[in-house]
């Protein structure tokens, strides 16, 4: 069976990592799912809480399963 960590704040990184890999601006992000870039930072930086909804929006942006935000190891993008 397989594991996965469900740490909040692993979530933020992977997501600011696979962000930045793919080139996108927070900006870029924070406007597609509809909120300001600082928001958004808040979120990358775990200050925010992510919820669902969220993190399904920025997973589609991102070209990734929202299951690849929550295991543990680095996602290939």
């Amino acid at each position: 069976m397989d594991s996965y960590n469900f740490s909040a704040k692993q979530i933020h990184v992977r997501i600011r990592n696979l962000r930045s890999k793919q080139g996108m601006s927070q900006e870029f992000v924070a406007s597609k799912i509809g909120i300001s870039q600082n928001a958004y930072s808040r979120i990358e930086l775990g200050l925010a809480k992510l919820s669902i909804d969220r993190m399904l929006k920025i997973s589609e942006i991102l070209q990734v399963s929202p299951i690849d935000l929550l295991q543990e190891q680095e996602v290939m993008a």
